[in-house]
């Protein structure tokens, strides 16, 4: 762990709430807010850019019951975007939601 602060934030900034507005709204926005958050604030001495991704795609599944699908020199290409701010959390939403899938599930209407 490098700054406990800077996960801590990252953890808190999806759900933000400001004068009784919600800051951040949509499963797809909270959840690239969480991605650049970690990608920027570089909690951790390595796995930045890996652990900011994973942790955004799992809240955006677990808020939205949808999935990213893209290929891995992308996702790479987005992350280093989003570092390097070229791509806003906005962006990042839209990216995101053009490559969303449902989860299907695989036990559901037997």
């Amino acid at each position: 762990m490098r700054y406990e602060e800077s996960l801590h934030y990252a953890v808190d900034k999806p759900f933000l709430v400001l004068y009784g507005q919600e800051q951040y709204r949509g499963a797809f926005l909270k959840a690239a807010v969480l991605i650049e958050a970690i990608i920027r604030g570089h909690p951790f001495t390595d796995g930045n850019k890996r652990t900011g991704y994973l942790s955004g795609i799992t809240l955006l599944e677990l808020l939205s019951g949808v999935t990213v699908e893209a290929g891995g020199d992308e996702i790479v290409e987005v992350c280093l975007s989003v570092e390097a701010e070229m791509m806003s959390a906005e962006g990042l939403a839209g990216w995101m939601f053009e490559h969303s899938e449902p989860i299907v599930d695989m036990f559901g209407d037997w």
